[in-house]
């Protein structure tokens, strides 16, 4: 039984202090291991040689406050919806949301190199945390991944933050419909109007 307990402080530790490497915040770690924020915060200067970051975690709505915040965050949510599946409605892997963060990061690396209008203003990139909220929010249906109906839109994926808002798109404000892989499937073999 000893054994026992002290396999799985041993797993809770290893756990800790690989999201604190990632970057998660001591909330999302006390979560998922069970530890208390002292004893996360302690592990933080001892692993990473500096403090825990401090504060609450973002709202999905401060993810998306400008257009172009919103379309980094539904970029986040597609790409973490192609590497889950429809699992993500169910729950929040804390390493699914790394893969996919690691993608992200890619994608948006390869963006930024892209030559831009001097008056577009690109956002910082999300980090973890708000790609944690993201998943949460996903998962809890607060938030809503999904697709503009107009075919001949380039803008495919959105997210929208609060289920009191109509599903519409951002760019030409055609209703939407929730992302699953069952709706995938059926637009990817649909073809545009008008071509």
């Amino acid at each position: 039984m000893t054994n026992l307990h002290a396999e799985d402080r041993y797993n809770r530790l290893a756990i800790a202090v690989e999201l604190l490497r990632n970057g998660y915040r001591t909330r999302i770690i006390q979560a998922e291991t069970g530890m208390t924020a002292g004893a996360i915060r302690k592990l933080c200067w001892g692993i990473l040689g500096k403090p825990a970051t401090p504060g609450l975690l973002p709202e999905a709505s401060s993810v998306t406050i400008s257009w172009g915040r919103c379309a980094d965050a539904a970029l986040f949510a597609g790409i973490y919806h192609e590497v889950g599946g429809d699992s993500i409605y169910r729950n929040v892997d804390l390493y699914l949301v790394l893969d996919a963060h690691s993608i992200y990061q890619i994608v948006r690396e390869q963006i930024d190199q892209m030559p831009t209008c001097q008056r577009d203003e690109r956002p910082k990139i999300l980090d973890i945390n708000h790609a944690w909220v993201i998943a949460r929010d996903l998962r809890a249906r607060t938030a809503v991944l999904a697709v503009c109906s107009d075919l001949s839109c380039r803008y495919h994926n959105l997210l929208v933050v609060g289920s009191h808002k109509k599903l519409a798109c951002a760019l030409c404000q055609a209703p939407a419909r929730p992302i699953s892989q069952a709706s995938q499937r059926a637009i990817a073999f649909q073809l545009p109007r008008g071509g």
